[in-house]
């Protein structure tokens, strides 16, 4: 709308003051950002292309690193093999033998032609300076200029190292050419400080040229493979420079980063300076890119942008003009409502606000988009949020009713909140899978379970899935009839799940089933029902469908150890007895098999006990788990995943053969050691029993008896008191009614402290708890509790 003007010439002096000055400001709201921005652009560009530009640079480098290192490996493992050699190792002990010699010649060239990087295989033998090489044959050192790696490796420190030019001359092929070449030379044999002679792989340095060829990918780069005293190995030479990988640049490299790039802006052009410092000899991969192309790339750009910015500027101006003759209040209230939209979407980076409407139309499509993003990924995120709800009903973190219905509504799962029970689903035999499969393919075999697991239920029941362990997935049931009517047709349902897994994925599943409770709120107890359950099928293996109820109404609370059985079996260990031992593990079995309700904690303390025992005898023996059984084998983890008392009894049987065949190969005791065992037994109830006492005894020094009896038990005769006066006062806690104090004092404790210290330390309970769990009124309420009385 146009200004009138009245009031004469003060009038139109202060308005064309007002308007110069909108003109003047809307022009620099306008044109300045249009300038910052097109300069800004263009250095955004040019900087993001040098980025992009070093990062793939980065990245060729990497793949030339890796293929090259894995070269460089293969070499090295190729000269591991000749060292290896059974062959070539006896032919540089012994004598020279033609023979020998041309079955080892022929050994190398074979090598030798599994590689094409190798220009040769070289073998040299110190003891008759004799030279074994695949290009040629047999021949003595000469000091030759073609044998100089051999003056490398003489004065090397190292094992092996890697000898460049101008140390390692050209060397003739077999049709008679030169090549250059780089040579890995090693010490034999690497395992001692002895000095049979060394080996040699001569390395095309063309290979290594052409390797670093086929990857490089930019037509302007040089590529160099530098050593770590700055020489120059191999090079691919997209372009001809004056000065090349000078040592200069060399220097600058990082010394601690494995990777990067700078830009070398010293005489000539800036260049982009790439390296990778990824090999384990010192080698370095140097890649070296002239900037200047990059300018004449964006040279279009460059005069765009300064046309665009011109074409803005009299845009802006014409804009700025019509804005300062125009009422800007209603665009203005629009701009700021725009505003407030965009602070509470989180900020306004990425608007154009050259144009307010452009600016408007924006804010709005921004609005519209995260709206939709909002939901889809809500809906990607239904799954995952199904998972978490379950996890949090089956560990009570669901405060009530209302609270699961509305997550059930809000996450539209065909769910109902009354009556609810648990199915637990167990692979088996899961550590078997992981040693034979991918993550990836345990996983799909996990997800096909759950899935398997769902659509049967599913067909008679609303329900709901979720892992709830490595090998676990538990699944929510609603049945809708009586628990009495309902329980047939899940143990259906659990057998079809069974028949399905085996027959699709060839994988045995135990199920277990927990009670079935009014509200979903109480799903946890059954979780915890059925898992709990599950333990039981250590005893009842061919029982893989356990519902809680079954195995709860017969469940024997009593603890049950044989402490008698234990001692045979440890008899019949040291003594070598082994019908007599497979005897007690028999009668072990029957006797569980009996007490099938059992806790399963109890089952397992029974078989770790009885190992422990087992292991006692073996160290005290001077032998230990791993020097019989290997550094690997975890003997606690192979007794955990036996699936069945059958399978225990197996195993178990066969490590205790192990351990009495070991103990039975021992030496026995000398005449001194069994009269110091025998007088510790007469008199471990002394309070003055010591070594030198016992030393007296026995006619010899004390420190000489120490270290006697310890080479051949295993433990110091104070440990060895200490340990019979623990076993004696056991048996005093569990057969008779003296007190602690008392039976203390009768196993050759004057201190009463000392003695529960001690005890607690090896048994970690204090001797009145032990008395309490194996004493004569502990056994005595046992039986009872067993009478009815």
């Amino acid at each position: 709308m146009k200004l009138k003007l009245r009031g004469g010439l003060a009038s139109k002096i202060r308005f064309n003051r007002l308007f110069t000055v909108y003109f003047i400001s809307f022009s620099l709201v306008i044109i300045l950002p249009v300038y910052i921005v097109g300069i800004a652009s263009y250095q955004f560009v040019l900087g993001k292309m040098e980025e992009q530009l070093s990062q793939s640079q980065l990245i060729e480098l990497k793949q030339m690193s890796i293929s090259l290192n894995q070269t460089l490996h293969d070499i090295h493992n190729l000269s591991t093999v000749v060292a290896l050699d059974g062959n070539i190792y006896g032919y540089l002990q012994n004598e020279d033998d033609q023979y020998a010699s041309n079955n080892i010649r022929d050994t190398v060239k074979t090598l030798a032609s599994t590689n094409e990087f190798i220009q040769g295989i070289s073998i040299y033998k110190s003891n008759s300076r004799q030279i074994i090489s695949s290009n040629e044959l047999t021949r003595r050192y000469a000091g030759e200029e073609r044998d100089k790696w051999i003056e490398g490796i003489q004065g090397a420190d190292a094992a092996n190292v890697w000898i460049f030019a101008p140390d390692t001359p050209n060397i003739k092929n077999r049709d008679g050419s030169k090549e250059n070449i780089i040579t890995f030379a090693r010490k034999f044999p690497f395992v001692s400080g002895e000095d049979y002679g060394y080996i040699a792989i001569h390395v095309y340095e063309k290979e290594i040229s052409a390797l670093i060829s086929k990857l490089q990918m930019n037509p302007f780069t040089n590529i160099y493979v530098v050593n770590d005293q700055g020489e120059t190995l191999a090079s691919h030479m997209s372009r001809q420079t004056d000065g090349g990988m000078t040592a200069e640049r060399i220097n600058r490299l990082p010394g601690s980063d494995q990777e990067g790039y700078f830009v070398d802006s010293g005489n000539g052009p800036n260049t982009l300076i790439g390296y990778s410092k990824s090999f384990r000899n010192g080698w370095v991969i140097v890649s070296e890119t002239p900037l200047d192309y990059l300018l004449d790339k964006l040279s279009p750009i460059r005069n765009m942008t300064i046309g665009i910015c011109l074409l803005l500027t009299f845009a802006g101006l014409a804009t700025a003009y019509l804005l300062s003759r125009s009422i800007y209040n209603p665009i203005k209230m629009i701009i700021d409502k725009s505003k407030n939209i965009i602070h509470h979407l989180g900020g306004g980076a990425g608007f154009e606000q050259g144009n307010e409407f452009q600016f408007v139309t924006g804010v709005l499509d921004s609005v519209f988009l995260q709206n939709k993003q909002l939901i889809e990924s809500f809906r990607d995120s239904i799954p995952a949020q199904a998972d978490r709800f379950l996890f949090s009903l089956l560990h009570n973190n669901v405060g009530s009713i209302r609270e699961a219905e509305d997550r059930i509504n809000f996450l539209q799962l065909d769910l109902s909140t009354s009556q609810s029970v648990i199915v637990v689903i167990e692979i088996d035999q899961y550590t078997d899978l992981l040693k034979n499969y991918s993550i990836r393919d345990v996983n799909l075999f996990k997800f096909a379970v759950r899935n398997i697991a769902e659509e049967v239920i599913r067909a008679q029941y609303t329900c709901l899935s979720a892992e709830v362990s490595e090998n676990q997935i538990a699944v929510l049931a609603n049945p809708e009839t009586e628990w009495e009517l309902a329980k047939p047709q899940i143990n259906l349902l659990c057998e079809q799940i069974q028949e399905s897994v085996h027959r699709l994925l060839k994988l045995r599943v135990y199920i277990s089933v927990g009670q079935s409770y009014d509200h979903i709120l109480l799903a946890y107890l059954s979780f915890t029902e059925a898992t709990d359950v599950l333990k039981y099928k250590l005893h009842l293996g061919e029982r893989q469908i356990l519902f809680f109820e079954d195995v709860q109404a017969d469940r024997d609370i009593d603890y049950y150890y044989p402490l008698q059985l234990e001692k045979q079996l440890c008899n019949c260990i040291l003594t070598g007895n082994a019908s007599g031992m497979h005897e007690c593990l028999e009668q072990l079995e029957r006797d569980i098999t009996e007490r099938e309700h059992l806790s399963y904690e109890n089952l397992y303390r029974i078989y770790t006990r009885l190992l422990d025992a087992a292991i006692a005898i073996l160290v005290d023996s001077g032998g230990s788990i791993k020097q019989l059984f290997g550094e690997q084998y975890h003997i606690y983890k192979e007794l955990a995943g036996c699936e069945s008392l059958h399978e225990i009894h197996s195993w178990i049987g066969s490590v205790f053969d192990r351990i009495a065949n070991y103990v039975s190969q021992i030496p026995r005791a000398n005449k001194t050691i069994e009269r110091v065992l025998q007088y510790i037994e007469d008199h471990y109830g002394d309070f003055a029993l010591s070594v030198e006492a016992i030393a007296d005894v026995v006619d010899l020094h004390p420190n000489y008896l120490s270290r006697l009896f310890k080479q051949e038990y295993g433990k110091t005769m104070v440990e060895y008191i200490g340990l019979r006066r623990l076993e004696a006062s056991k048996q005093l806690l569990a057969d008779s009614g003296l007190s602690v104090q008392e039976i203390a004092r009768k196993v050759g404790y004057n201190n009463i402290n000392s003695y529960i210290r001690f005890f607690k330390k090896n048994e970690g309970i204090t001797p009145g708890e032990f008395r309490k769990i194996n004493g004569i009124n502990g056994r005595e309420n046992e039986l009872s509790l067993k009478s009815g009385v």
